[in-house]
């Protein structure tokens, strides 16, 4: 037996709300090349872990110091680190809280900057395009609203 599911998609500048039958989230896919082939890093925010806190996802490739975690920075605030939850042969995963102070950073900055160590020592810097973020995650709570009415 085969079975559907639709998704419903909006963007939001570099940002994209997603509605599933899991529940809604907004991503954004970092790559080196327009037609995103080589993906670096991908960022989604939702409330599938708590239905009062959202979490932030960021999935890197799986060729990083695990033990060196993930640094975050929004514009020129100062940097968080995390640690990644998962890894698999194909990916790391840090499973962020976001906190009021990091979610109001998000919304008034332009750039954040995800910072980790390749497995060759080397640190890549990817920045993160925080242009449509707040009206993205505003769809995102609104929609929530509206499911749980």
């Amino acid at each position: 037996m085969l079975f559907s599911s639709t998704a419903f998609c909006e963007d939001f500048n570099s940002w994209s709300y997603t509605e599933s039958p899991k529940g809604g989230f907004i991503s954004q896919i970092i790559s080196t090349d327009p037609k995103a082939e080589n993906v670096v890093m991908g960022i989604s925010v939702n409330f599938f872990h708590s239905a009062d806190k959202p979490t932030m996802h960021v999935r890197t490739t799986a060729n990083v110091i695990r033990s060196e975690g993930i640094g975050f920075r929004v514009d020129s605030n100062p940097p968080v680190r995390f640690e990644f939850s998962t890894c698999t042969d194909k990916s790391c995963t840090a499973i962020i809280w976001l906190d009021e102070l990091l979610l109001k950073e998000m919304f008034e900055g332009e750039i954040a900057t995800a910072a980790f160590f390749s497995t060759k020592k080397n640190q890549i810097t990817v920045p993160v395009n925080l242009s449509g973020f707040t009206n993205a995650y505003s769809k995102l709570v609104n929609s929530r609203q509206n499911t749980t009415q």
